[in-house]
């Protein structure tokens, strides 16, 4: 998995969990979100000297710019068409479709333990 999508990831993780209103959930959550930020930071600055500067930057997102281009150039011809792009939104959306779905199954488990934690508090009553 590109390093793009599990930072992608991360943040939407992120976001789902800072929904709760468990203290415990939002400490994850934060953590979660420094450590994000960590990591990225870490991949701009490329002199490793704690400081990320323009021409860091820049290169950082030049160079992720030309590997997306020729993850979508996949005849190596130069130029994309409008056929390889159509592919990349198609493959784009796929995934969020996957990334979606396995975030409702995780909902819906999570609800379900709740349910259950509910009725045996109840039980206990």
């Amino acid at each position: 998995m590109k390093l793009s999508m599990i930072v992608l990831l991360g943040a939407v993780s992120v976001l789902l969990i800072t929904g709760s209103d468990s203290v415990a959930q939002q400490d994850r959550a934060d953590r979660a979100l420094m450590a994000a930020f960590q990591q990225r930071f870490e991949l701009l600055d490329a002199n490793k000297d704690g400081k990320v500067t323009r021409q860091e930057y820049v290169d950082f997102h030049c160079k992720r710019a030309e590997a997306r281009f020729d993850g979508v150039d996949k005849d190596k011809k130069g130029y994309v068409t409008r056929e390889e792009a159509k592919e990349l939104v198609q493959e784009t959306s796929d995934k969020m479709k996957d990334v979606r779905k396995q975030w409702q199954e995780k909902r819906q488990q999570q609800l379900e333990k709740q349910q259950q934690q509910l009725e045996k508090q109840q039980q206990q009553q």
